[in-house]
């Protein structure tokens, strides 16, 4: 029977958790605990009934818990039941893959360019198809947004910028 509570405690979470507005809610007991109905209709666009409703949902997930102050109700964010759900379907299944993908969306969408440069010694055999016939070392540059470029493609597309530049 225990367990039966427990997946409708999840279940009564879950849906809660579904809207947004009772998360911005849930934001706002976060950033600033024991709050009134009216401090908190006062921070959204929305009726006195359509908060205390949104409220209600809240609190029966359990992730709200009314507090009475004389003739105020103040509403506290209630963490235990969000830990919980954490604990059943996140760390149990994928943490370390859940963080490390996490991890490596948020480095990928991150603007970046980098360039990285690396010196590349030849042989006469190779170091001939750039118009040398002696051993050299020739500069590469890769861009992780394109390819292998050498050091005199790059001064070639610097000077085709330049003339481009000064007849514009």
């Amino acid at each position: 029977m225990i367990g039966d509570h427990l997946v409708t405690l999840m279940d009564d979470v879950f849906k809660a958790l579904a809207d947004p507005t009772r998360r911005d809610l849930l934001d706002e007991l976060f950033r600033e605990d024991g709050q009134t109905l009216s401090a908190l209709e006062a921070r959204f666009s929305m009726t006195r009934f359509g908060i205390a409703k949104h409220l209600r949902l809240l609190e029966d997930a359990g992730l709200v818990v009314i507090r009475r102050r004389g003739r105020e109700k103040l509403h506290f964010l209630n963490p235990v039941p969000i830990r919980l759900v954490h604990d059943r379907w996140v760390s149990k299944y994928a943490e370390p893959w859940a963080a490390a993908l996490s991890d490596l969306k948020s480095r990928l969408e991150s603007p970046m360019e980098k360039i990285f440069e690396i010196y590349i010694k030849t042989t006469p055999a190779l170091g001939s198809h750039h118009g040398q016939r002696h051993p050299q070392q020739l500069p590469v540059r890769q861009h992780l947004r394109g390819g292998l470029e050498t050091r005199r493609e790059i001064r070639d597309e610097q000077r085709q910028g330049a003339g481009a530049a000064g007849r514009g």
